[in-house]
């Protein structure tokens, strides 16, 4: 059990059906539902249910298809008619919006960092982690209001050349007053939370508090991200594209996707081998993260090299 104070990981757990526990148990599904990754569709069938999915930390790949998918109908909009366009583009932001408040609202979820994975203990709030996670965190449509503004914002550098010499320039009032508001609304995104997870509860919200948070938390982290790639484009010689765009990412950046598809079977294996409870303290965390971020992107090289270049380089080559 939990013991005397809060635990980062133990070891007994609510376990799926048909003993599929340990490592394999964010790929339960697997031999029956692997079909849904090639489809992008396992955010929605199984029904979010991460005990029955194949590889359920892709989910946000499927997210990221769809999204892609309707995308041309913004661009297209904006293209041929800017009133129509906007008027298009703020209503499916308006809709990216309501609907994840009106989810929450009428389920009463509630804001947990800590989404309900495999592997993690879980403990009901409201109507519970793993609701948030199947209603409202993995579906595009409560999602996809950071990808409208990177289109609208897209379109606006487009229409007002900021990155050409002589074009128009922020006075530097509002650029100011834009760094405040960005630096603001991360800080708000990132730790307003803090305290309302379901495993460390030390503060908890009403159900309009906690729509409103599920609400715009997103769509407010959007905005800020918009600010930092603005800048870099109307300011290509600032300090902060400097550090951005420094050549030194590259790498990293190339094993991005291979760290992200590889880093939950590093997790899992590590947490799962562990042979006695895990208390927690920051200390303790940071050295997991940074260790586990070290390996996940030490096995994502090794993945890249053996898997992911050799075939890029074959695609090329029918390509030409």
């Amino acid at each position: 059990m939990w013991g005397d104070g809060p635990v980062f990981y133990h070891e007994q757990e609510i376990l799926p059906q048909d003993g599929c526990v340990g490592v394999a148990r964010s790929s339960c599904g697997c031999p029956q539902y692997w079909w849904t990754n090639i489809l992008y569709i396992q955010n929605f069938y199984p029904a979010g249910d991460q005990n029955n999915e194949c590889m359920s930390w892709t989910w946000y790949l499927a997210n990221d298809m769809q999204m892609y998918i309707v995308s041309p109908l913004f661009i297209l909009a904006l293209h041929n008619s800017k009133r129509l366009g906007v008027a298009l583009w703020s209503v499916a932001l308006l809709a990216s919006i309501a609907v994840p408040f009106g989810i929450a609202l009428g389920y009463k979820l509630a804001v947990d960092p800590f989404i309900e994975m495999p592997g993690m203990p879980f403990t009901p709030a409201h109507a519970g982690s793993a609701d948030v996670f199947a209603l409202v965190y993995n579906k595009p449509y409560c999602r996809i209001a950071p990808y409208l503004l990177g289109i609208m914002l897209a379109h606006v550098f487009r229409q007002r050349r900021w990155d050409k010499p002589g074009g128009q320039r922020l006075p530097w009032a509002v650029s100011l007053c834009g760094w405040l508001g960005t630096v603001g609304i991360s800080a708000v995104v990132l730790y307003f939370v803090t305290g309302t997870s379901t495993q460390l509860r030390s503060r908890s919200y009403t159900d309009v508090e906690n729509a409103l948070l599920l609400a715009f938390l997103r769509p407010l982290w959007g905005l800020a991200l918009c600010w930092v790639t603005f800048w870099c484009f109307s300011r290509p010689r600032s300090f902060v594209n400097q550090l951005l765009s420094a050549r030194g990412w590259l790498p990293v950046s190339r094993l991005t996707f291979g760290a992200y598809l590889v880093h939950p079977l590093v997790l899992n294996t590590f947490f799962n081998t562990l042979r006695k409870p895990l208390y927690y303290q920051d200390s303790v965390a940071l050295y997991f993260y940074i260790g586990n971020l070290v390996v996940s992107y030490a096995v994502a090289a090794v993945t890249a090299l053996a898997v992911e270049f050799p075939f890029a380089e074959l695609e090329k080559q029918f390509i030409m």
